[in-house]
């Protein structure tokens, strides 16, 4: 009985951080609908949280079955759903979040993709930048990555590159969990102390 009523707890907690929220960027209308040929910032809303979107040059472009890149004038016709090396799509939240997702196109081996921003927390560290090579990939053949969970404070730009020198590619989602603030963390462990606090004097008679 014990284990059962620390576990019912401990799921509640758990459930604070909210479920995975993702962007989709070749699948979702809604999404490559708005984005589409348009510099920014677009902001996007998904289940309560306020995504922003900009490009650095150009504009944005994405479309179903394709992926998220930006496309500069007198650029690359056959690119303009890839980010090329010197673009940069910017990203900032208004929560903080926790990246635990992302899915590219045309990531092949020896290219480098990275993002930057001030104050992310790359598995436990604190860095500026997150760079995911080909072989950081855990998902192929569908060129996901899952083992990169790094987190980054609401209002943080963050800039979504190539490394210099590389070729393009493309963004096609990405999925973040909403780090819950402290007084529901509070309270979901307030309820944790209660119950276990209850088991203790109501089975222990």
């Amino acid at each position: 009985m014990k284990n059962i009523i620390t576990a019912i707890a401990l799921g509640f907690i758990a459930g604070t951080a909210g479920a995975g929220i993702t962007f989709d960027f070749y699948r979702d209308p809604a999404v490559y609908t708005d984005m589409h040929l348009q510099a920014g910032p677009v902001t996007l809303v998904t289940n309560g949280l306020q995504a922003t979107f900009s490009a650095s040059t150009g504009v944005m472009s994405c479309a179903h079955s394709t992926g998220l890149g930006i496309h500069t004038a007198g650029g690359d016709e056959a690119g303009r759903y890839l980010i090329d090396p010197g673009e940069v799509l910017l990203i900032s939240f208004d929560q903080d979040v926790i990246f635990t997702f992302l899915h590219f196109i045309s990531f092949t081996e020896g290219e480098t993709f990275v993002i930057r921003g001030d104050n992310i927390v790359l598995n436990g560290v604190a860095t500026d930048q997150c760079i995911i090579n080909y072989h950081d990939l855990d998902g192929l053949p569908i060129k996901s990555c899952t083992n990169m969970v790094f987190s980054v404070p609401a209002g943080t730009e963050l800039q979504f590159t190539v490394a210099d020198g590389f070729s393009s590619i493309g963004l096609r989602a990405f999925t973040v969990d909403v780090i819950p603030e402290p007084a529901t963390t509070g309270l979901a462990v307030m309820l944790l102390v209660g119950t276990l606090f209850f088991y203790r004097r109501f089975y222990q008679q």
